[in-house]
């Protein structure tokens, strides 16, 4: 799936299933939280790895339906927001390629946050989904070149109805 969608898209879903983490924390993830190192000590000597830290004060960005005092809607809602709980605070460990892949992704990518579109905006998760995470698993048709549009390949489904919430789940973080 990776392949498929290309670097920055591919890259927010191997970090998903190599680090385990939710789709809000992916989503607010801030340059300044990837690639920091942890550091212990070990065997007489010291361990050091490279980490992502989910930052305690804008742990994820959340999507949901505005109300105002009297329940009415008042719009959707798209922002950063502390964690739920604070166990959701934490350092995930980094596999070495992994890092490797963030630190070029971080030298070529201009934007605050990581896993933005590529305008700089954050993703709605429901556009993410439709229109990379669906195709990329199921599958899509071939569509010839048409005034305006590029030509697209035929994908064969890899994975019917994998989300990024069975992605979170595929690591032991």
């Amino acid at each position: 799936m990776a392949e498929r969608l290309g670097p920055a898209i591919g890259l927010h879903v191997l970090t998903t299933a190599f680090t385990g983490l939710g789709w809000g924390e992916g989503a607010a993830l801030h340059r300044s939280n990837v690639l920091r190192t942890r550091r212990q000590p070990h065997d007489g000597g010291w361990f050091e790895c490279p980490v992502i830290q989910v930052d305690p004060d804008v742990g994820e960005l959340v999507e949901y339906q505005g109300r105002d005092e009297d329940g009415n809607k008042t719009g959707m809602v798209l922002q950063l927001e502390p964690p739920k709980n604070g166990k959701r605070v934490r350092g995930i460990d980094i596999p070495p390629f992994l890092a490797e892949l963030l630190r070029c992704h971080l030298a070529d990518w201009r934007h605050e946050y990581v896993f933005c579109t590529p305008s700089g905006t954050f993703w709605r998760r429901s556009n993410f989904t439709r229109a990379h995470i669906r195709p990329a698993a199921d599958g899509r048709e071939e569509l010839p070149t048409v005034k305006g549009h590029a030509p697209r390949p035929v994908w064969e489904p890899i994975m019917p109805g994998l989300t990024m919430r069975d992605l979170r789940h595929t690591h032991d973080t």
